[in-house]
């Protein structure tokens, strides 16, 4: 399945945002702009066409807007559990290019969705996607090995 998923080089516009995959299990969000609600369920949506449970996420946020309420209201109405339980392994979330605001919200996020799932997720702050990517296929690697890191 993961040849139909979107790209580095061919990812899906979600509004002004962006979402590809790296390896098929890395899910990489790009925000720039305000997030809608209908986009963070557009996003959520994307995240489902892995077919499997999402092992780590690069989200980058330098350039994201406002992730109101009513947004933050739609990501845990929408509980995208099944994104989170697919495998038997945290849920790493780097975050890149995060000001002292950005990490506020993306913690307001992290709570959300562990208030929903048995899996804990685990936030990495980093200053690049090129970082990001290393540190996520690393982590991948090691829970295919059977590892818990």
């Amino acid at each position: 399945m993961t040849s139909s998923l979107p790209t580095t080089d061919n990812p899906l516009a979600i509004g002004a945002h962006s979402v590809y995959f790296i390896d098929g299990r890395i899910l990489v969000a790009i925000y720039r702009g305000d997030v809608a609600p209908d986009e963070i369920l557009a996003v959520i949506s994307a995240g489902r066409l892995a077919g499997v449970g999402v092992v780590a996420t690069i989200t980058d946020v330098g350039e994201m807007g406002s992730f109101g309420a009513e947004t933050r209201k739609a990501l845990v109405d929408a509980r995208p559990l099944d994104l989170l339980e697919g495998i038997d392994a945290d849920v790493a979330v780097y975050v890149v290019n995060a000001d002292v605001v950005r990490r506020a919200v993306m913690t307001l996020v992290s709570t959300a969705s562990r208030l929903f799932s048995k899996r804990h997720v685990r936030m990495q702050y980093v200053k690049t996607i090129a970082q990001a990517e290393r540190l996520a296929r690393a982590y991948v690697a090691a829970v295919d090995a059977g590892q818990k890191p």
